[in-house]
């Protein structure tokens, strides 16, 4: 009951609009889902995928822009040509799921991916979708069962990657933004 409380008067707060805030304190109400482990890939796993010629390139732009620039799978899918100024090596990222609209630098090598994609694609609207081939947007919803696929395709058999357990869950296309925070970590940055 506790929950279905919360989440009305969060739905509310947003997209309603109807409230400012949530007067259900965060961890007020007890989490019942369990969590399981999830996996990030490893540099060498990275590596494999993105440069295995039996992976789409449209996938292999799709999961190096993800583990490298920690975006959600949707904001990815979602994202034009108008959105990313490749002369400056700038995103913009208005609409997203916090409704907090950020730039950013790209990383020089995601840049470059991203120049040589746009020539391969040659996207006679400004407003067609980055991962879109021939008119045709990737729907990003199958990408964490192509990420597996794929995975295997590149010869990554780490078995934690694909294990479905009451502890553990396959790797998802989502869990490549947990490899980008694990790097970006590892790396020495903050979490911010």
């Amino acid at each position: 009951v506790a929950q279905l409380v919360r989440r009305i008067l969060k739905l509310a707060v947003y997209p309603g609009r109807h409230r400012r805030d949530c007067p259900v304190p965060a961890g007020w109400v007890p989490n019942v889902r369990a969590l399981k482990a999830k996996e990030c890939l490893y540099p060498d796993e990275d590596a494999a995928l993105l440069g295995c010629r039996d992976v789409p390139l449209i996938h292999r732009v799709a999961y190096g822009v993800l583990a490298r620039e920690g975006m959600r799978t949707t904001e990815l899918g979602n994202l034009t040509w108008n959105d990313v100024d490749l002369d400056r090596g700038r995103l913009r990222l208005d609409d997203n799921k916090t409704d907090d609209p950020r730039s950013w630098a790209l990383r020089p090598d995601v840049v470059r991916a991203l120049v040589t994609w746009q020539e391969i694609v040659d996207p006679a609207d400004s407003n067609a979708r980055i991962l879109s081939e021939r008119g045709v947007a990737l729907d990003v919803k199958y990408l964490a069962r192509w990420l597996r696929r794929d995975l295997k395709r590149a010869g990554v058999t780490r078995p934690e990657l694909f294990e479905r357990s009451a502890t553990r869950q396959p790797i998802r296309a989502h869990d490549l933004r947990a490899t980008f925070i694990t790097t970006n970590l590892a790396a020495g940055k903050s979490e911010t």
